[in-house]
């Protein structure tokens, strides 16, 4: 996953250090592992485009073509790995919000070069990465647009309260099925899932593994609609990088801070110890010979 402005410091200069790119290449290369392939124009946060395009619009012909360049060099340096997808964007229901405009802007900014991803990549999965609750509630009509090209739907999915706390595990089964019925005909793949275990959010590491319990059950039941899913952090991350993702998302919040440093089915703190979570994931997987 990168930022177009990671990887396009000023107009026409293309490159990263350290280089990411380059190096998933490079040690991935020789695997049969496919890489996921995330970028942003928009993330959570809301742009990510090049100083001197802050002020243009995401349908201007300069802005399409620009990044147009940017995939052509990402694709550069990736030339040795099988790409799973391309993302375009990451949370984008987030990041636009409920500006119209912008909604519209990037819905043609997508449309064209989706295509133009296709005329380069034949065969690659194009998708741009939005929020369950994005898809299925409050940006429905926008993203149901924009998923009209899409060759998968790409959702991340923390079953939560806006203020960060919990809600009972149960209810997944219905807010994923949902989702579900809005895109019958699509492949659904879940980039992220998490449940964090975190008390300040009223949960726990019980809730957690029945979390795990209830992914593989619902997932059980939509086998070939959901070909793909990623659970978020396998290990919780340390308090260093959760003051990082405070600084980029810009919320200065203990309730966001609890979310983060609980996600992991693994705690952090010296060799990290398993959860229930890791142990239910462990069965659940051997239990269906993976």
């Amino acid at each position: 996953s990168v930022n177009w402005d990671q990887v396009e410091s000023a107009p026409g200069v293309y490159g990263m250090t350290p280089n990411f790119l380059a190096s998933a290449n490079t040690n991935y290369s020789a695997t049969h592992t496919k890489l996921d392939l995330v970028l942003r124009p928009i993330d959570t946060n809301g742009k990510h485009v090049p100083t001197d395009l802050q002020n243009t619009a995401f349908d201007d012909p300069v802005m399409i073509a620009r990044f147009q360049r940017v995939v052509d060099y990402v694709f550069s340096q990736l030339p040795d790995v099988q790409l799973n997808f391309l993302s375009i964007g990451n949370e984008i229901d987030l990041g636009i919000g409920s500006n119209a405009t912008l909604w519209r802007q990037y819905g043609v900014f997508y449309r064209t070069v989706k295509a133009y991803v296709q005329t380069v990549k034949p065969g690659l999965r194009v998708g741009t990465t939005a929020t369950l609750y994005g898809l299925s509630q409050f940006a429905r009509a926008q993203l149901a647009w924009i998923n009209q090209v899409s060759d998968i739907v790409i959702v991340t999915y923390y079953p939560l309260h806006e203020d960060f706390s919990v809600k009972d595990p149960t209810v997944m089964r219905g807010e994923i099925d949902l989702l579900l019925t809005l895109y019958p005909h699509k492949p659904v793949y879940f980039v992220e899932i998490g449940y964090p275990t975190s008390p300040l959010l009223g949960s726990s590491k019980a809730q957690q593994r029945t979390f795990i319990k209830e992914v593989f059950q619902i997932w059980d039941a939509h086998p070939e609609q959901i070909p793909y899913l990623s659970f978020m952090w396998q290990t919780d991350i340390s308090p260093a990088q959760v003051e990082e993702l405070v600084k980029y998302y810009g919320l200065d919040d203990e309730r966001f801070r609890a979310y983060l440093l609980s996600l992991g089915l693994r705690t952090h703190s010296r060799s990290g110890k398993d959860k229930p979570a890791f142990k239910a994931l462990r069965r659940a997987t051997q239990k269906r010979g993976w």
